[in-house]
C-alpha cells in the first residue's frame, strides 16, 4: 500500500507558499475618527461667550467607523439626534431632530444658536481633551470639553 504522506506534504508545502496580497487602504471617509467617540462632549463656549452653567449642552458621536455617524445630545433644554458626515477634519450634520419642551428664554436662546451652529458646521479640530467645531458664518467655534 502506498503512503499518502508525500502527497500530504506536497499539499501542505503548496499551501504555505501562498502569497498574501496587501490589504487595500481604507478610504478616509470610512476610517474611524479617534477621539470623537467616548464620553459625550460638553459645550463650554459658543461664539466666544461662555455656555450657560445652569443648562448643560452636550454632543455625543456614535458609530464613527461609518461614513454617516449617529449623533445625540442635549441642546440645552431639549434632546436632539441626527447624523454627521465626517471626512478628515470636515464635519457636516444632517437635519437634526429634537424634542420641543418649552424652557426659560435664556436657555431657549442658547439652544437655538447651538443647533443652528451645529447645522452649519464645516470642520472640527481635536486638541487634548477639547473639541472645536467651526461653523459657516460664525467667526469663533463651538468649544467643548469631554464630559466626565
Amino acid at each position: 500500500m502506498r503512503s499518502v504522506w508525500p502527497a500530504f506534504a506536497l499539499i501542505a508545502f503548496g499551501a504555505s507558499c501562498h502569497r498574501l496580497e496587501p490589504s487595500l487602504p481604507i478610504p478616509e471617509s470610512q476610517r474611524p475618527v479617534l477621539g470623537l467617540t467616548g464620553p459625550a462632549w460638553k459645550l463650554v463656549e459658543m461664539a466666544g461667550s461662555p455656555a450657560l452653567e445652569a443648562s448643560e449642552a452636550t454632543l455625543d458621536f456614535l458609530d464613527t467607523g461609518k461614513s454617516d455617524s449617529r449623533v445625540t445630545g442635549n441642546a440645552s433644554c431639549n434632546q436632539f439626534s441626527g447624523k454627521a458626515q465626517i471626512s478628515g477634519s470636515s464635519l457636516h450634520f444632517s437635519p437634526l431632530i429634537s424634542t420641543r419642551i418649552s424652557c426659560a428664554a435664556e436657555v431657549n436662546d442658547q439652544e437655538s444658536k447651538y443647533l443652528k451652529a451645529l447645522q452649519s458646521a464645516e470642520r472640527f479640530e481635536l486638541k487634548g481633551n477639547g473639541l472645536a467645531i467651526y461653523s459657516k458664518g460664525v467667526e469663533k467655534p463651538l468649544r467643548f470639553v469631554q464630559r466626565r
